[in-house]
C-alpha cells in the first residue's frame, strides 16, 4: 500500500534516462489526451484572426485564343464564402475549377495569430482577341457583401502578338492537359506524402522565342516555386548573368499561389529582359536565387515520443540554392541586304512624331524640335534621328531623354525624346525632316520612318554688330545780320560844309584800317583752323581708327582669365563681326566671312570659333566647351593675326 502511494505522486518510476525534452506518458494517457486536446481547442480558439478580405488576380495580363488563364478569388478570414459559379464575359469562357484551403498560425511577440485563406478558382479561356475588362465579383461572407476590383486581360492571336508564359509549368515527362480540360485539382490529398527536396522548392526560366538576333531585347520571365507548407525566406534577388549578353534592370518581386499536382505553392516570379551582344549558339545559365527553407528533420525520434507524434517533424530551416534550368538560344545576324546607310542599331517597333516651337521666329532666334520616338525595344543602343532637308538652317546636338511606360517593369517599352535647337540662315517656312532607321525582327526588315516638315515662320541671318561712332557735334546756326543804317537827311550838305582836308595819306594806310583788318583776319585764320581741325577728327580715316581701338578693347576683355567661356566666345565673335562689318551693315557674320578675301587658314580658323560659340549657345546637349588657358591664348593670337591682315 504505501509502494501504491509513492507512485501515485510520481516518486516510484525509474531514474531518467531519456533525453531531456522527452517527456514519459502516464499510464491514463487517454484522460490526458483529452484534457490536452481540451487546451488546445480553447488556445487555438483564443487566436486573434486577421480582418476579413477579398481580393482577385489573374495569373498572367496577356495570353492567346484558346491558352486558358487562371482566375484566383482569395477570401482572408473566414469560411463558407459564396461565390458565383458561373461569370458572363463576352469573348471569354469562364469555368469554376474549384475551392482550396489554408489555415496559417504565426507566433509574434509571444502573441498567436491565425489566418483562413480559401481560394476560389476560375479557368478563363479566351474565345477571340482584343482588350478584355473582367468586372467585380461579388462574394457574400459573413452576411456582408465584398466586391473585387476589377481585372485587365489581353489577348492575341493563336500564333503571333505578345508571347503568353504558361500559367504551369510542364515537368519533364509529364503531358500537359488540353484546354478544355481544367488545371487545376480541387481538393488536395488529406495527408500528402513526403516530398523530394527537388518538389519542394525549383524554379523556371521562360524565353517566349528560340531564336533571335544580335541586339534583340527579348523580354524573359525567372519564376521559383515553394511548397506552401514550407515557410520560406528570400535572401536577395536573382543571381542572372552570363557571357555572350547583356540583363536589363529586374522588376520587384510578384507572388502568387498556384496549384501543381494536388499541392498549392507559393511563386516568386521576376521580369526582365536580355540582350544578346553576338551571334551563334547561346546558352543561357541558370537563374538562382539563395533562400532559407524549413526542410523536415531527418533525426530519428523514440516510438513512444507522443508530442513528436502529435505536432508532426517540426523540420529544420536550412539554406537551400533554387536554380532554374538552362535555356539554348539561336541568335542570328542582322541581314545587310535593305539595311539604310544611317541605320545606326536600332532593333524592335518604333514610331516617329515631331513638334516645333514656337512657330514664329525672328532674326538671330532659335527654333526648337522636339522629335519623339515610341515603341519597344533597344532604347539604351539607340542613336539620335538623323536631320534632312535641312539646308538654310544650322542644326546642333540633340539633347535626349528617356521616359519609360508606366505599365512596363523593365524599360523596353517607353518613348525616347530628342531636342534640336534650329536656327536659320535664311529665311525659311518648313523644319527640316527627321528620319529614324531600325530593324523589325517581326518583320524581319529594316524599317526607315520620316517625320513631316512642320510650317513655320523664320527670319534668317543674324544681328548686325557695328561699333558706335560718336556724333558730331551740330553747327551753330548763323547769326542774323545788323540791320542797315537809314541815311540822315542832308548828308551831302553836312560832307560839304564840315571837310576840311588835313593830309594826303592813303587810306588804306590809315590806322583804323589796319586794326579791323586785321581783327577780321584773324577771325578768319580762326575759323579756318577750326574747319580743318574738324574736318581732319571726322575723316573716315579718324574714324575707323577709334572703332578700332574701341574693337580691340574686346581683346584686352578675353585676356581675363576669369571671364567665363560663353562671355569668352561672345566676346570673339562680336570682335570677328566688327571688324568685318561696315556701318549700318546687316549682313551675316559667316556671308561676311566668305566674302572677305581673307586667307583660307585664317578663315578655317574663324569658321572654327564661329561653330564653337553657336555650339555653347545652342546645343542642349549638356556637354559645354571648356577651353583651357593654352586654347584661349591661340584663339586670342588667331583674331590678332586676323586683324592684322585686314587692309
Amino acid at each position: 500500500m504505501k509502494q501504491m502511494i509513492l507512485q501515485d505522486r510520481g516518486i516510484g518510476f525509474q531514474p531518467m534516462s531519456r533525453p531531456i525534452g522527452w517527456m514519459p506518458m502516464p499510464r491514463n494517457y487517454r484522460v490526458w489526451l483529452l484534457v490536452f486536446f481540451m487546451v488546445a481547442v480553447v488556445f487555438l480558439t483564443a487566436f486573434p484572426v486577421r480582418a476579413q478580405q477579398v481580393q482577385a488576380a489573374l495569373s498572367q495580363e496577356y495570353s492567346s485564343v484558346g491558352q486558358p488563364v487562371q482566375l484566383n478569388i482569395s477570401v482572408v478570414g473566414g469560411r463558407g464564402a459564396q461565390v458565383p459559379q458561373d461569370l458572363r464575359i463576352e469573348g471569354l469562357e469562364a469555368r469554376f475549377a474549384g475551392k482550396s484551403e489554408q489555415m496559417q498560425v504565426q507566433m509574434n511577440n509571444g502573441r498567436f495569430s491565425s489566418t483562413v485563406t480559401a481560394t476560389y478558382t476560375y479557368l478563363i479561356i479566351p474565345l477571340r482577341q482584343g482588350n478584355f475588362t473582367i468586372p467585380p465579383i461579388s462574394v457574400n461572407l459573413d452576411g456582408r457583401t465584398f466586391k473585387t476590383t476589377p481585372l485587365s486581360l489581353r489577348v492575341g492571336g493563336s500564333s503571333g502578338g505578345v508571347p503568353v508564359l504558361p500559367a504551369i509549368p510542364v515537368q519533364p515527362g509529364q503531358q500537359s492537359a488540353p484546354p478544355s480540360a481544367p488545371a487545376i485539382q480541387t481538393v488536395p490529398p488529406a495527408r500528402p506524402g513526403p516530398l523530394p527536396d527537388d518538389k519542394i522548392a525549383f524554379g523556371d526560366l521562360i524565353i517566349p522565342k528560340k531564336t533571335a538576333y544580335a541586339g534583340e531585347v527579348i523580354p524573359v520571365e525567372i519564376r521559383f516555386y515553394f511548397e506552401a507548407t514550407h515557410p520560406v525566406r528570400l535572401q536577395d534577388r536573382p543571381g542572372f548573368s552570363g557571357d555572350g549578353f547583356t540583363v536589363l534592370r529586374f522588376s520587384k518581386a510578384e507572388e502568387k499561389q498556384q496549384e501543381i499536382d494536388g499541392r498549392i505553392y507559393n511563386v516568386v516570379s521576376f521580369q526582365t529582359a536580355i540582350t544578346p551582344a553576338k551571334s551563334g549558339a547561346l546558352e543561357i545559365p541558370a537563374a538562382t536565387i539563395a533562400t532559407q527553407i524549413q526542410m523536415p528533420s531527418r533525426r530519428s525520434r523514440p516510438a513512444d515520443d507522443f508530442f513528436g507524434g502529435l505536432f508532426g517533424n517540426v523540420g529544420e530551416n536550412r539554406e537551400v540554392t533554387v536554380a532554374t534550368k538552362a535555356v539554348k538560344l539561336e541568335v542570328k545576324p542582322l541581314p545587310q541586304e535593305g539595311r539604310p546607310e544611317e541605320f545606326s542599331g536600332a532593333i524592335g517597333q518604333f514610331s516617329i512624331q515631331a513638334a516645333a516651337t514656337p512657330r514664329k521666329a525672328a532674326v538671330g532666334d532659335p527654333i526648337s524640335l522636339q522629335v519623339t520616338v515610341s515603341g519597344r525595344g533597344n532604347f539604351e543602343a539607340m542613336s539620335a534621328p538623323n536631320l534632312i532637308e535641312s539646308d538654310g538652317w544650322r542644326t546642333y546636338p540633340p539633347s535626349e531623354n528617356f521616359v519609360p511606360s508606366a505599365s512596363d517593369p523593365i524599360g523596353f517599352n517607353g518613348q525616347k525624346k530628342y531636342e534640336y535647337m534650329l536656327l536659320a540662315r535664311e529665311d525659311r517656312s518648313r523644319t527640316p525632316v527627321a528620319e529614324f532607321s531600325f530593324f523589325d525582327p517581326a518583320t524581319e526588315k529594316f524599317v526607315t520612318l520620316k517625320s513631316s516638315a512642320l510650317p513655320v515662320e523664320a527670319k534668317g541671318g543674324s544681328p548686325a554688330q557695328t561699333a558706335v561712332v560718336a556724333a558730331a557735334p551740330t553747327p551753330a546756326a548763323p547769326s542774323q545780320a545788323a540791320p542797315t543804317a537809314e541815311p540822315v537827311a542832308g548828308t551831302e550838305d553836312l560832307l560839304v560844309s564840315t571837310f576840311r582836308p588835313s593830309t594826303f595819306q592813303p587810306f588804306v594806310f590809315s590806322r583804323e584800317f589796319l586794326v579791323a583788318n586785321g581783327i577780321l583776319a584773324a577771325a578768319w585764320c580762326a575759323a579756318l583752323l577750326f574747319g580743318v581741325v574738324r574736318l581732319a577728327a571726322t575723316s573716315a580715316r579718324v574714324r575707323e581708327s577709334a572703332a578700332r581701338r574701341e574693337v580691340r578693347k574686346l581683346l584686352h576683355k578675353m585676356d581675363d582669365p576669369d571671364v567665363e567661356p560663353a562671355k569668352f566666345f561672345d566676346l570673339g565673335v562680336e570682335f570677328v563681326h566688327a571688324r568685318l562689318a561696315s556701318k549700318g551693315s546687316t549682313a551675316d557674320t559667316r556671308d561676311l566671312l566668305e566674302s572677305s578675301g581673307l586667307s583660307d587658314g585664317t578663315r578655317a580658323a574663324l569658321r572654327q570659333l564661329l561653330d564653337q560659340h553657336d555650339t555653347l549657345k545652342y546645343s542642349t546637349s549638356g556637354t559645354g566647351l571648356k577651353p583651357g588657358p593654352d586654347e584661349r591664348r591661340q584663339i586670342i593670337h588667331q583674331l590678332k593675326s586676323f586683324d592684322e591682315e585686314l587692309p
